[in-house]
This record gives C-alpha cells, sequence and structure tokens, in this order.
C-alpha cells in the first residue's frame, strides 16, 4: 500500500496514456460500428466503462510499481542520466562512484561505519588487501595527480592528510574502478559532516573528473550523503539535488550516467514519478 501511496503520480501519468488509449480506439471503432447498440440500457453501458477505468488503473499499478530503472535525461550525445533500485556493487558499470572522508581513511569500524558504502568497499570487497597496501594505492593515485593535502593534527587515529573537497582517488580493482570522491569532513571527536555547499562542490568536481578521466565508460553512482554527514536532507531530496547538478553538467557527460537507489528504499523513493527531460 505504501508502494502505490508514493507512487500515484506515475500511476496517474499512466491511467491517463492508457485511458487515453482505449478511449481513442473505441472512438476509432465507433465509426465502423454503432456501440451504444452493444448494450441493452444505460446501466450496462455505465457498468462497461466503470471496469474498463477499473482496469486502467490497476494495469497502470502494476506498470508503475514494475519499473526498475528510467531514464530521466538526455543530451546531444544521446549520453543518458537514469535513475535505478539495485546494488551499486552488482552493477555492470565500469566506473563506480564511493564517497568517503576526505583523509581518504581506510580503518574500518574505529573511523568508517561497517554500514556506509565506504565501508562495505573495504571489508567485503578488498578483504584481501591490507591496509597498507590499499593506503598506498590511494596515495600513488593522489601523487600522479599531483593532489596536495594539508596537515590535520587533531585526528587521533588514520590518514591526517586532508585533501580538499571533491579529490578523488582512483582504485582499480578487478574490472571495476572504484572513484574515491572526498566528501565529508571528521571534527574532534571523529564523527563525519558535510555542508550542502561542500556537497555540491564534490559533484561539480566529480562530473569534470568523470569527463576528463571517464573515457566514455558508463558510471554509477548512490544516494551519496544520507545517514552519515548530517545534511539534514531527505534520500528524496538528495537524489533531486544529484539529479539536478549532474544535469547542469551535461556537457560532461560523456558517458551514460546511472544513480542507483538501495533497494530497500523502493518504499521510501518512486522513480516512477521522475519526469524526463532532453537537453535543448
Amino acid at each position: 500500500m505504501k508502494n502505490i501511496k508514493i507512487n500515484l503520480c506515475g500511476i496517474f501519468h499512466y491511467c491517463i496514456i492508457f485511458g487515453g488509449a482505449i478511449f481513442s480506439l473505441l472512438g476509432f471503432v465507433s465509426v465502423f460500428i454503432n456501440i451504444e447498440g452493444c448494450f441493452s440500457n444505460w446501466l450496462d453501458a455505465t457498468l462497461c466503462i466503470l471496469l474498463v477505468l477499473i482496469g486502467v488503473v490497476i494495469i497502470s499499478c502494476i506498470f508503475t510499481l514494475a519499473i526498475r530503472e528510467k531514464v530521466i535525461f538526455v543530451n546531444k550525445n544521446q549520453k543518458t542520466l537514469s535513475v535505478g533500485y539495485g546494488d551499486l556493487f552488482t552493477e555492470k558499470a565500469k566506473i563506480k562512484v564511493i564517497a568517503v572522508n576526505r583523509c581518504f581513511d581506510t580503518i574500518v569500524k574505529d573511523l568508517i561505519s561497517p554500514n556506509s558504502l565506504h565501508g562495505k568497499l573495504i571489508q567485503d570487497h578488498l578483504s584481501n588487501m591490507s591496509v597498507e597496501e590499499l593506503n598506498g594505492k590511494i596515495t600513488e593515485s593522489l601523487r600522479r595527480q599531483g593532489c596536495k593535502g594539508e596537515e590535520v593534527r587533531y585526528k587521533s587515529k588514520g590518514n591526517k592528510v586532508r585533501y580538499p573537497v571533491g579529490t578523488i582517488a582512483e582504485l582499480n580493482y578487478g574490472n571495476t574502478c572504484y572513484y574515491l570522491l572526498a566528501l565529508t569532513e571528521m571534527d574532534v571527536n571523529l564523527n563525519t559532516y558535510c555542508t550542502l555547499e561542500d556537497y555540491c562542490l564534490a559533484i561539480s568536481k566529480l562530473m569534470y573528473y568523470y569527463d576528463k578521466n571517464g573515457q566514455g565508460y558508463e558510471m554509477v553512482l548512490p544516494i551519496m550523503g544520507s545517514g552519515f554527514t548530517r545534511l539534514d536532507r531527505s534520500e528524496k531530496q538528495l537524489l533531486e539535488l544529484i539529479c539536478s547538478l549532474i544535469k547542469i553538467h551535461y556537457t560532461q557527460m560523456r558517458g551514460n550516467i546511472k544513480i542507483v537507489i538501495y533497494k530497500d528504499l523502493r518504499n521510501v523513493i518512486s522513480i516512477a514519478n521522475l519526469q524526463k527531460d532532453t537537453e535543448k
């Protein structure tokens, strides 16, 4: 029932489409056949119309709830921005974006929540790589780009060099290239946070980096910032913000981009309600 409630706009949209198609077809058929003659009285005709409307609503509900991915933007180069339900780690895209703290820490539990994508990446998908090896690969990626950080003296553990918001360290593992995106800051108590301004800046820098280094490969990213960054924004609001920022940088879309919504959020976020745009 909750699924239907959050998808009302999408259901209404498809009701108009399917209903319009059916009644247009009936109008065309009525040119050749006397449809009114098929009913003995007005009550039968009313009942038939009512059944058709109920059928339209049911079909619209099924169609809307079955949507798992939707293209919401297409640029002039026919590169798409889509939104879909799923798991970032099971996506087949070459490039996957993971939001990390600005020190690129690699210690799970103490500094990184094991429930975050950052924590799951290290704990579940890079478990055969030592912390030293992982730190070495990240440092080397940042060094090749000429990234400069500043020392953070108040941190009692973890990496103590902080990089600017939006800095990206590439981590190639198997057939996947992970973009580790520096997003969050840590306070003296080692709690992470992020301002709205920094959030927008990070997405903008991600798009410029993707334009320069993505080589046309598909890029997938999650709804970053929900739960651990104190943005005080819902997942739905963050999704809308990410979509808007990517659309602003449509000229940097050298490949297809997909925003992955964790499947448990199907009852919270409706992708059927998202409107499709095309670059003018």
